[in-house]
């Protein structure tokens, strides 16, 4: 069995943002990015769903991968409310005004983060498939 605090150490060792430690809602917001992740990871070759919230535990050992990969979906849920909120600030701001300020800068980077986090589960479901694939052929030699 693996532990919902396995991921999170995963997914946490991926941010440096004291400040989401610190929240009081830090345990639900996680454990939200969690589901979240969980629904993204349509092609694990396990049933995600053969979990236990009561005691936080997947009822199966995940491998090393599915670990990384639902900390790295884990990663562009925690990114994507940053960059909406950063938007509507945008919106509410002239263009002149949006760019006179670090916000716009801001932004920039946070997207260029989540687009980073998505090419690198990308790259972590193309090796996933892939190993997978070569193991079934293997078993049928």
């Amino acid at each position: 069995m693996t532990s919902y605090t396995t991921v999170y150490d995963i997914f946490l060792s991926k941010i440096t943002d004291s400040g989401f430690l610190a929240l009081s809602s830090f345990e639900d917001l996680v454990e939200r990015y969690l589901k979240n992740a969980i629904n993204k990871f349509t092609c694990c070759q396990q049933n995600l769903e053969n979990r236990n919230d009561t005691t936080n535990t997947f009822n199966f050992a995940l491998t090393s991968l599915e670990q990384e990969i639902l900390a790295c979906y884990m990663l562009v849920e925690y990114l994507t409310p940053q960059i909406y909120n950063v938007s509507l600030l945008q919106q509410s701001m002239t263009n002149k005004d949006f760019q006179l300020t670090s916000q716009a800068n801001h932004l920039k980077q946070l997207m260029e983060l989540r687009k980073l986090a998505q090419e690198d589960i990308n790259r972590l479901l193309t090796i996933y498939t892939f190993d997978k694939s070569a193991k079934k052929l293997s078993d049928l030699k």
